[in-house]
């Protein structure tokens, strides 16, 4: 009976199975202070249909010091390879400066069309492009296929960029939400500065556990995972 499940698995996993609908919340640290919330969500919304949905607020005392709200919401359908983003929508909310970038991809034409900071933009983007937070579901998905690319094409702040990814080792780490055995990437800037972490836990279906992002002389932005209900 084991067997015959592990054999399910393993080939729904082959076929691209789309993960369970689920909503994950993080704690955003500075450094060692608990400084925002964010709350992650997948839902499915027709029968071929998917939203990602992102939203970051700060906590506490820090409401005080700024007021940003960051909202990302990506729809896309999954095929064979992995998911297909649809329209993307990043909008960061803040008193002094809000940031806007809105995304269609058009598969059929090759390209992205939108606007980023009330500017147009228009890409020419190979098949497999992703959006930001897109980049979070197809990195955990390709690695429980065992499929993961050394490089994603991403589509952020007006331009196609090309993000490098290489393995990380497979580490037991503790968070909020327990104490878990991660697997995941690292992706380093060109000019060797920022480093980026997505660490993904097998037993929770390959969710996001920890993301990390380091920058040299500045403090470490990490997300943890405060808990998961699907």
């Amino acid at each position: 009976m084991k067997r015959t499940l592990a054999l399910l698995t393993l080939a729904c996993a082959a076929a691209g199975a789309a993960p369970a609908p689920f909503v994950a919340e993080y704690q955003v640290l500075r450094g060692s202070m608990h400084i925002a919330d964010a709350r992650m969500e997948l839902s499915r919304d027709d029968e071929d249909g998917w939203t990602l949905r992102s939203v970051t607020e700060p906590v506490a005392i820090f409401r005080l010091i700024t007021d940003d709200i960051v909202v990302e919401t990506s729809t896309f359908r999954f095929g064979e390879t992995g998911p297909i983003p649809l329209h993307y929508h990043y909008e960061q909310r803040n008193s002094k400066k809000d940031r806007d970038e809105r995304y269609a991809f058009d598969w059929a034409g090759g390209r992205v069309v939108g606007t980023a900071r009330g500017q147009p933009v228009e890409l020419a983007v190979p098949r497999g492009t992703l959006d930001p937070l897109l980049l979070r579901i197809a990195v955990g998905e390709a690695l429980a296929r065992g499929v993961l690319a050394t490089s994603y094409a991403v589509v952020e702040r007006s331009k196609l960029r090309d993000y490098a990814v290489k393995r990380t080792l497979t580490a037991k780490v503790k968070v909020p939400a327990g104490t878990f055995e991660l697997q995941g990437v690292e992706r380093v800037s060109e000019d060797g500065r920022k480093t980026t972490r997505l660490e993904y836990a097998p037993a929770l279906d390959w969710l996001p556990v920890v993301i990390e992002h380091r920058e040299t002389d500045k403090p470490t932005y990490r997300l943890e995972l405060v808990k998961v209900v699907r």
